[in-house]
């Protein structure tokens, strides 16, 4: 008999872990470390058999295995016996185990090229053959066991979920010669990376080296924390070593004076003090107004009309507030247009279905067709309505609701359409108005024919349906400036009303109009013009939609200019001359890569230090990106301008689209109007309080957090201060 070298094959396969209930069957044994063939069934034909023997034992005519490096102690000898005709066998089967990996690899090595290897796929009994494939067969020439020349490979997906045995076979091609093959590391290895899985540190992902930085168990290439043994403990998706309060969840990682250690991890350490448990350390909850922007939950929506409340609920142009109650106005529901008013108790909870309410004065019998008004003024006791389009034709009637009365009470409404009294020459079809603290003034876009700029007026302190009390003065039909006609909204800084401008009969342009109270409402010296875009301001200022007044500056609200949708904000500084350039100046954020993309705004808010800019459309399609200016910061700054898209956050459904917006003192309303797949009700508001107190004494302590003997009237203002700021009286 022919003296042999050492032969061995390596099979590495993939194919077991738990599966479904209980665990499923998987190979066992299949290093052979076990020093036996447990897992395992040998076998044989003509005198072919398998055995297990040990590395440095004789495998084959006294040679041994001392020259060949295996993994372990242990393989697995196949053998077809000689001297024997050439249909000698050797036969390896495994015992059933489930298919749960189609990777099946092994590394194969034999004593020389007169044998042939089979392997087989058989049924979970092995009576039936379900697969077969003839092996290459791979002489050793290498003593190395495990090098990767050895490697082969078979796919199982065919298999998947099923129970079977894997068999291998070999036998001589040469009659009168026994010759082996050695078996080897027979593991189960989902990644294929040579790690049998209960070794592995990784099952699924390809890791030989199974680098683990943490020294967890768990891979570095599937850890999610690889630098964190703790793998993120208190579960708020942030690994320990980047965690500014590993122990606590804090997902927002709020860490109010910059220290390092999160404010949830202050707190409870107690080295900061949380006297209101709203989450914030004292000595930051009395100086962040603001900085819940762009924080979700400051967020909410509420759609009054899909919980029941009115008929048809959707597409409102602006808002008033009257110190208690928001009022919504109505304009366009999507099926036409309408006078359904929406009304917000603001003391009442705002997605609490009983604190909306609606009144359809037409449908009351108020007026000749009091239907599409388009923004809104309160003067103290008042509400006007203002008149645009009713469906029919743009109309003058203004409609005018009673605070004093009930909502509900038609004897609280009332209409008046000075044109049809003989008052002015067309005042229909108005967008916006103001109040100067005595007369209301209604701002001229367009009045069916053409676009104008015939402003209405109404005395307060006249009568309502008295034609007295009401005026028009056209100045452009007077002589003042180019073409001052059709604007939208207007806005009053204490002495002066600022007309503003958006597109009259020859296009989108930019000149303002701006009326001195202080003068006589039909004297052309008290009206003037300036267009700053002609003046050589900013890029192209023309095509606002809205302003707002912050104590010194005004801030005209970008719309669309002729090219498209833009966000070029106009600022005037009141303090300088209203026709001097210099007075003049445009900052379009988005150009200095704030934000997304925030063009097309129409409406703003000031809450005392921010303007807030109202999202509409931004030439793609309608949007919900607030963008907000800090009145603290450089204008032509980057940093003082910021953008939040609620809807984007996971805020309500759709809110998108909005026209005007509302300030109650603490939360702002955005007026819904059409949120690109139709007119909408879903009232947006943000909580320009969220995540500060009120420090009204500067003692440190938030105000609520004052004893009840410091607060008498238990309305959250320490009594020093509510009698000084003039919240209550001390008489």
């Amino acid at each position: 008999m022919k003296t042999l070298d050492i032969v061995g094959v390596l099979i590495i396969l993939a194919a077991s872990c738990l599966a479904g209930t209980g665990k499923a069957l998987a190979i066992v044994n299949g290093n052979f470390e076990t020093g036996n063939l447990t897992g395992w069934a040998p076998s044989g034909i003509n005198g072919g058999y398998a055995g297990v023997f040990r590395e440095g034992t004789s495998f084959s005519g006294g040679s041994n295995t001392t020259g060949i490096i295996f993994e372990g102690s242990y393989a697995c000898n196949v053998r077809s016996s000689g001297p024997a005709p050439t249909s000698s066998v050797g036969i390896l089967t495994s015992n059933p185990f489930e298919v749960l990996s189609s990777s099946l690899s092994w590394q194969q090595m034999s004593e020389i090229n007169r044998v042939s290897i089979e392997f087989r796929v058989l049924d979970s009994t092995g009576q039936t053959v379900l697969a077969s494939r003839a092996l290459t067969t791979i002489v050793r020439s290498v003593n190395n066991i495990t090098d990767a020349r050895y490697r082969q490979t078979y796919n199982l997906s065919p298999f998947l979920g099923q129970i079977i045995r894997i068999q291998f076979r070999q036998h001589t091609t040469q009659s009168g010669c026994g010759w082996y093959t050695l078996f080897d590391l027979i593991r189960v290895d989902a990644d294929g990376d040579g790690i049998v899985d209960s070794h592995d540190n990784c099952l699924n992902d390809y890791n030989p080296g199974q680098d683990d930085a943490d020294s967890d168990g768990i891979g570095d290439v599937c850890d999610a924390c690889p630098n964190d043994p703790d793998n993120d403990a208190d579960g708020d998706d942030l690994c320990g070593d980047v965690d500014n309060c590993p122990d606590h969840p804090n997902a927002d990682q709020a860490d109010c004076d910059d220290d390092g250690v999160g404010d949830v991890c202050a707190i409870a350490a107690g080295t900061s003090q949380d006297c209101n448990s709203n989450g914030i350390p004292d000595e930051c909850d009395v100086a962040n107004q603001g900085e819940g922007f762009d924080d979700a939950p400051a967020w909410s929506t509420y759609d009054a009309g899909a919980n029941g409340v009115g008929t048809n609920l959707d597409g409102y142009v602006g808002s008033v507030f009257d110190g208690r109650y928001v009022y919504f106005v109505p304009f366009h529901n999507g099926s036409e247009h309408n006078g359904e008013v929406l009304r917000y108790d603001t003391a009442g909870g705002f997605s609490d279905a009983l604190s909306w309410s609606t009144y359809d004065a037409g449908a009351g019998g108020v007026g000749n067709d009091p239907d599409g008004y388009i923004g809104g003024v309160f003067d103290g006791r008042y509400v006007y309505f203002v008149p645009c389009n009713n469906g029919s034709e743009y109309h003058g009637e203004v409609l005018r609701y009673d605070t004093a009365g009930g909502f509900s009470d038609v004897l609280s409404w009332s209409t008046y359409d000075a044109g049809a009294s003989g008052v002015g020459t067309d005042p229909d079809g108005y967008y916006g108005g103001v109040f100067d603290g005595r007369y209301v003034y209604f701002v001229p876009y367009y009045n069916g024919s053409e676009h104008h700029g015939e402003v209405l007026r109404y005395d307060t302190a006249g009568s309502f349906s008295d034609a007295l009390s009401w005026s028009m003065y056209d100045a452009g039909a007077n002589g003042v400036g180019t073409a001052p006609d059709g604007y939208i909204d207007g806005v009053f800084d204490g002495r002066y009303l600022y007309f503003v401008p958006s597109y009259n009969d020859s296009g989108h342009h930019g000149e303002v109009l701006r009326y001195d109270t202080a003068g006589s409402f039909s004297d052309a010296l008290s009206w003037s013009t300036y267009d700053p875009g002609a003046g050589g301001v900013g890029t192209d200022p023309d095509g606002y939609h809205g302003a707002v007044f912050d104590g010194r500056y005004v801030y005209f609200v970008p719309y669309a200019n002729g090219s498209g949708y833009h966000g070029e904000v106009l600022r005037y500084d009141t303090a300088g001359g209203f026709s001097d350039a210099l007075s003049w100046s445009t900052y379009d954020s988005g150009a200095n890569g704030v934000g997304t993309d925030p063009d097309g705004y129409y409406g703003a808010v000031f809450d005392g230090r921010y303007v807030y800019f109202v999202p509409y459309h931004n030439g793609s399609d309608r949007h919900g990106e607030v963008l907000r200016y800090d009145t603290a910061g450089g204008f032509s700054d980057a940093l003082s301008w910021s953008t939040y898209d609620a809807g984007a956050n996971g805020v309500g459904t759709d809110p998108d689209g909005y026209f005007g917006a509302v300030f109650d003192g603490r939360h702002i309303y955005f007026v819904p109007w059409h949120n690109g797949s139709d007119r909408h009700g879903e009232v947006l508001r943000y909580d320009t309080a969220w995540g500060w107190s009120t420090d009204c004494n500067d003692n440190g302590i938030p105000d609520e957090c004052e004893t009840g003997e410091e607060d008498c009237n238990t309305n959250g203002i320490p009594d020093e201060s509510d009698i000084a700021g003039g919240t209550s009286s001390d008489i």
